[in-house]
């Protein structure tokens, strides 16, 4: 059984339930942990969770996964999954993946942009669907540009602009 209080969500198509810091899916007639799922928001995190900066953003890590707060236009505070066992992934937020090596004394981030030519299999949130000469592209929030196609039977992201 779900722990009371569970918030119910649908991610990728497929539904998820969350408590307190703890992804679950149903599998069968059984409620299995699950990992975290980068670009999911959330309506609250554990009080536990540590405030981390990091390139001079704030985030939230609890048992590893890194969350952003980020406000909906009804002014609610919600947290986007940004980052998993020690990895910020900052493509759900700004188009880029930043690795992070803490201590408790010093955070170092590593950031990799994207590239023009670079092929990812999902698209950063939040991306806006334009057409320019009857062409459709996905612009992230960082004016990052992809062009959607399929390989091998699996749909893939070019990006062709920045």
């Amino acid at each position: 059984m779900l722990p009371y209080g569970y918030w119910g969500f649908n991610f990728g198509g497929y539904p998820y339930y969350y408590h307190t810091g703890i992804y679950y899916q149903q599998e069968d007639n059984v409620y299995k942990v699950v990992q975290a799922l980068i670009g999911a928001t959330v309506p609250n995190i554990p009080k536990e969770a540590k405030e981390v900066i990091i390139n001079n953003e704030k985030y939230y890590e609890y048992n590893g996964t890194y969350y952003k707060a980020m406000t909906k236009e009804d002014g609610s505070v919600w947290y986007l999954v940004a980052g998993l066992n020690g990895v910020l992934n900052t493509n759900a937020i700004t188009g880029e993946n930043a690795s992070i090596v803490s201590s408790p004394e010093v955070t170092i981030v590593k950031t990799i942009q994207y590239t023009i030519g670079d092929i990812v299999d999902q698209l950063p949130s939040d991306c806006k669907v334009i057409v320019l000469n009857n062409k459709k592209y996905f612009v992230s929030p960082t004016n990052i540009y992809f062009e959607e196609f399929i390989e091998n039977n699996t749909l893939k992201y070019k990006v062709v602009g920045k």
